[in-house]
């Protein structure tokens, strides 16, 4: 790593943060965790009628991502630099968030919202993905509190107040 290379060469305090997956309401719709949260307030609301998604037995090592930046504020702060790992050290499948999500919206056992779409899933994604965040939590003392199904939750909720503040009011759409 060029970081690595600066230290020892030029004996410059430069640190290296490998990320794995996070995720937060931020995100852009693409991306897969937003597209399960606004999906899932979306089939909630009744403003959709199914949630089209690739491939469910994904696996990886998703982490919020308020906790990544506080984790990246105390590795540019540490006193000696070195390489971290941020991750949470725990894999989860991607089914196990769509059921997550659906939980958290009321939709509980709802697997018929949702539809496979081989065309969205990702070539290549297939292997699981843990990252080890032991160092970090040596060194810094910096530790992920919230899962996977934490941050789909946290998410999820958001989305729905999203929503409901975008639908009209009974009065609006002229009920008694």
């Amino acid at each position: 790593m060029l970081g690595c290379r600066y230290r020892d060469e030029f004996g410059l305090n430069v640190a290296n943060a490998i990320l794995s997956n996070h995720e937060s309401v931020r995100r852009p719709l693409p991306y897969v965790f937003r597209r399960i949260s606004a999906g899932v307030a979306a089939l909630a609301c009744g403003l959709a009628a199914e949630l089209a998604l690739g491939d469910l037995s994904v696996i990886r090592d998703w982490g919020h991502a308020p906790e990544y930046a506080r984790a990246m504020t105390l590795i540019a702060n540490a006193p000696d630099a070195g390489d971290f790992v941020v991750a949470t050290g725990v894999s989860v499948s991607l089914r196990d968030v769509v059921e997550a999500a659906l939980a958290t919206a009321g939709l509980e056992d709802r697997w018929d919202l949702i539809r496979l779409d081989p065309a969205l899933a990702r070539s290549g994604s297939s292997y699981a993905v843990r990252a080890n965040p032991s160092r970090i939590g040596q060194s810094l003392g910096w530790k992920s509190s919230d899962s996977a199904v934490d941050v789909i939750a946290t998410m999820v909720r958001h989305d729905l107040e999203v929503v409901a503040l975008s639908l009209p009011s009974a009065s609006e759409a002229g009920s008694p």
